[in-house]
């Protein structure tokens, strides 16, 4: 995982940013897929903080 990625993750987003990252370029073998995919997955599940980091994890009802 690119710096700057990293830098706007917090572990717990890291985590299941790089097992969807990974299962999706397994499956395409395409990195830009992968990445598309991986963060549209941490959007899903995490809230953005006030300095830019996906760290709350979305309350599910």
């Amino acid at each position: 995982m690119s710096p700057e990625i990293r830098s706007h993750l917090s572990e717990d987003a890291q985590r299941l940013f790089i097992a969807n990252y990974n299962s999706e370029l397994a499956q395409s073998g395409d990195e830009s897929k992968a990445e598309h995919h991986a963060w549209d997955i941490v959007r899903e599940q995490f809230e953005q903080d006030e300095n830019g980091i996906w760290s709350t994890s979305k309350m599910t009802v």
